[in-house]
């Protein structure tokens, strides 16, 4: 086992000599390359969070006004939603006072009917009673009267027996 754990100083020395001449080459050769990706990943990577933290500002940004536009969507919504109810009640108003309108003119013109076939129906109803009176006097008289006598009579009495009515 002496030889294993034995130091040898040539061994030292070329073991130094090597990892010199390694290093040298290793700083050499690859030194700046390693340096340089690792300086590009860095880069790249802060461009990353740098892009990130834009477009994460631009999106909240985004959702800000997206969100004002939606407010005022509802806004406008209800807005016409006011207006809508308001014009309908405004209609329903004016179809009622429309109908009231009708409702009464119709009322007018029955009101009016009623008294023209009022006045009718007592026109004949002097006639009848006139006609009836004089063959009930020409009975009586035995003599026959002429129609604007009769009439005049008849007319005169009508008009009398209707101030002891009244």
């Amino acid at each position: 086992m002496d030889g294993v754990l034995s130091v040898s100083p040539g061994l030292i020395i070329w073991t130094i000599v090597n990892f010199t001449i390694f290093a040298l080459i290793l700083g050499k050769f690859a030194w700046k390359p390693l340096t340089n990706a690792l300086s590009a990943r860095e880069k790249s990577i802060e461009d990353s969070i740098s892009r990130a933290e834009k477009a994460s500002a631009d999106a909240e940004r985004m959702m800000k006004d997206n969100e004002a536009k939606l407010a005022k969507a509802q806004q406008e919504m209800s807005e016409i939603v006011r207006q809508g109810r308001a014009e309908a009640q405004a209609k329903v108003q004016a179809a009622l006072q429309e109908a009231d309108k009708v409702k009464e003119q119709k009322i007018a013109e029955a009101r009016t009917e009623i008294e023209r076939e009022k006045q009718a129906a007592m026109q004949s109803l002097r006639e009848e009673v006139s006609n009836l009176v004089v063959m009930a006097t020409e009975k009586i008289l035995k003599e026959k009267l002429d129609a604007g006598q009769q009439k005049k009579i008849v007319d005169g009495f009508i008009d009398d027996l209707q101030k002891v009515k009244n």
